[in-house]
């Protein structure tokens, strides 16, 4: 069987990657490398859920306070107050409910 020199290359690379795989020390290391994948994977969800919350607040500190523009009055927007139109009547959403 003739193999060519590419292909012979490859397959020591295959073979010395298994050898260093196995071998004690390099399991350590691969072990630890995992490990540190790991911790990096949930710091990095950590972040993000805390980056969430932040811009959440950010955006309710925003809406917080509201001028009027016709009466100059500070008024704080209710969060179950529907949406009005015409003569200030409530328009009715799903089923007659204003939401």
């Amino acid at each position: 069987m003739v193999f060519s020199p590419i292909a012979e290359s490859i397959t020591f690379a295959g073979k010395l990657l298994r050898k260093m795989r196995n071998s004690p020390t390099n399991r350590n290391f691969w072990r630890e490398l995992s490990r540190t994948r790991t911790k990096l994977q949930r710091h990095d969800q950590e972040l993000a859920c805390a980056n969430t919350s932040l811009e959440r607040s950010r955006k309710r500190a925003r809406g917080g306070l509201h001028m009027h523009l016709r009466i100059d009055i500070v008024t704080r927007p209710s969060l179950r107050t529907g949406t009005f139109h015409g003569g200030g009547r409530s328009r009715p959403e799903r089923g007659g409910r204003s939401i």
